[in-house]
């Protein structure tokens, strides 16, 4: 991607498709549903994995539309087969590029010859994926499988993201505990799912609709051990594969802030705001005065009642260089650029009263406080960034906007428009609107 602008663009762009194929999937699911209720193929013995349900249906109902069962292989093998080369290459390159090509034996090679061994990692990807498929045979559903073990693992880094944003006072220590632990829970209780046979239960179904000549088949295999039959500690094991996202996600957050706040949160290193979500940063202990008080003290320093007196930054002295929100006050030269002017001609306002009125939102024009005794000067245009001086504020997305605008969507696209917040489009610096 060009900037990460155009990141968060394909994310959004990404959202609508991702929507459309689990509703297919779902409605496809109703069908199935629907079409067997009164003769279960898996019930009455005529499949034996609920992964064999839908080619299944196709051969059982659609096979009288010419074509259409090769149609649907073909689409099976190209999804699979994209998906793969997709992963095998990623996965190839990522590894030789953050583990070998630092390397002293591979400083060395030729691009050929880093060509020739990337490929050959690729082989290797490509065989050991090839003999987990022969192996998934043997493991029961595929998609339990698959939604069990991603669970296990996007549980707790969703978990050290959370800590990262929203929890200024975690550290490496905890976050490590908690990505260790959140990942080893879930995996527990799979594995021990597995090894009790234990299996979700499903949807109510009956063979009293099936064809009479189905006599000959061999009776279906006894039902899997319900979790209704267990006791503590293990129905515990019994959770769905479905909530292991949450489990992990749980434990990680439960864990990694005790032991934060055990080993001594920070240890007195200073955060930087422009790390944490804006609705913590009043949390820091440098935070600098809340925006009313600079609304108030910019309206007395206006009538000539707020003398010579200033606002500063709690904590840190050093604070006041960093950019301030659009009401604070500050007692430096502010250089600002319009939008219609180059960058030779931009405008420099400095306030005697040692009070500053700066905004870094991109879609209204800039009030600035002019020497005192004078008026307020109205500028057009967009606010040039303090600290690259090249870039213009713009609001952008948030990763907390883009994940609620996923999980929510279609009616957290909404709230995915409300929480932008100002940046420099060139930097990226954030500005506190």
């Amino acid at each position: 991607m060009k900037s990460l602008t155009h990141a968060h663009l394909s994310l959004l762009l990404a959202m609508p498709c991702y929507f459309v194929l689990y509703s297919l999937a779902a409605f496809a699911g109703l069908v199935l549903f629907a079409t067997y209720e009164g003769c279960d193929p898996l019930a009455a013995g005529l499949i034996t994995k609920k992964d064999q349900i839908l080619p299944f249906f196709v051969m059982d109902r659609l096979s009288s539309i010419p074509g259409l069962p090769g149609l649907f292989v073909a689409c099976i093998f190209s999804g699979a087969l994209s998906t793969i080369s997709s992963a095998v290459s990623s996965q190839a390159a990522v590894t030789w590029e953050d583990w070998l090509s630092d390397h002293p034996c591979c400083v060395a090679l030729s691009p050929t010859q880093q060509a020739f061994y990337t490929k050959l990692i690729a082989l290797a990807y490509g065989t050991l994926a090839v003999g987990l498929a022969f192996s998934a045979g043997n493991l029961g559903g595929l998609i339990q499988m698959a939604h069990a073990f991603v669970g296990s693992v996007s549980g707790p880094l969703l978990s050290v993201f959370v800590m990262a944003l929203f929890m200024p006072f975690s550290n490496p220590i905890g976050c490590g505990v908690g990505l260790v632990l959140g990942t080893c829970a879930p995996l527990v209780v799979n594995i021990g799912a597995s090894g009790l046979g234990l299996s979700p239960p499903l949807l109510p179904t009956s063979t009293d609709s099936c064809p009479a000549d189905l006599t000959d088949i061999p009776p279906p295999p006894p039902p899997p051990l319900s979790v209704h039959d267990l006791e503590y500690p293990e129905k515990l094991l019994g959770l769905s594969y479905k909530h292991t996202v949450t489990l992990g996600f749980v434990v990680a957050i439960t864990f990694g802030v005790l032991v934060s706040l055990i080993t001594g949160r920070t240890r007195g290193r200073r955060v930087k705001r422009s790390l944490v979500h804006p609705w913590v940063r009043w949390t820091l202990p440098d935070e600098e005065e809340l925006n009313i008080l600079g609304y108030v003290y910019w309206a007395v320093s206006s009538v000539g009642l707020g003398g010579k007196r200033t606002l500063t930054p709690r904590g840190n002295p050093e604070a006041s260089d960093r950019p301030l929100h659009c009401c604070q006050v500050s007692t430096k030269t502010i250089n600002f650029q319009p939008n219609n002017q180059p960058a030779s001609h931009s405008s420099t306002t400095t306030t005697t009263t040692t009070t500053t009125l700066t905004t870094t939102t991109s879609s209204a024009s800039f009030k600035m406080s002019s020497p005192a005794g004078g008026n307020p000067t109205q500028v057009a245009g967009v606010g040039v960034c303090q600290v690259c001086k090249n870039g213009h504020i713009k609001k952008d997305f948030t990763c907390c906007g883009i994940l609620l605008g996923i999980c929510c969507f279609p009616i957290g696209l909404v709230c995915c428009w409300l929480m932008r917040e100002p940046k420099c489009d060139v930097c990226g610096a954030k500005a506190n609107a």
